[in-house]
């Protein structure tokens, strides 16, 4: 079976947008966050290529070799939003800065089921 791609349910937002398609600024935080998002689109790119269903030696080694490659970057993504928030969490002065700081990361914190 081919799969066209495209998926049965509504696309989730990519990181730094609202549900509705919207760039949600953070304090100028926007940009980065695009970037991040463009990173994640271009680590799935290079694994939605890969013929899964390749179970030959050679299709599991495109395969391994795909997946190692999107777990790379998305752990470069992964641990520049760890820094970002470890340096901003550093940077809170009060309690309350330090939950205006979480808000702004909450949709990272919560999966829908």
């Amino acid at each position: 079976m081919v799969s066209s791609g495209r998926s049965l349910s509504a696309p989730a937002p990519r990181a730094g947008q609202a549900a509705d398609g919207q760039v949600q600024k953070h304090s100028g935080q926007d940009v980065a966050g695009i970037e991040l998002a463009e990173e994640i689109e271009a680590a799935y790119e290079a694994i939605k290529t890969t013929d899964v269903l390749d179970v030959s030696p050679e299709g599991t080694q495109v395969w391994s070799q795909a997946e190692a490659a999107y777990n790379e970057r998305v752990a470069r993504v992964e641990n520049s939003l760890i820094a970002r928030l470890r340096d901003l969490l550093g940077q809170a002065k009060s309690a309350r800065e330090m939950l205006r700081v979480l808000s702004q990361f909450n949709s990272l914190f919560v999966r829908p089921k």
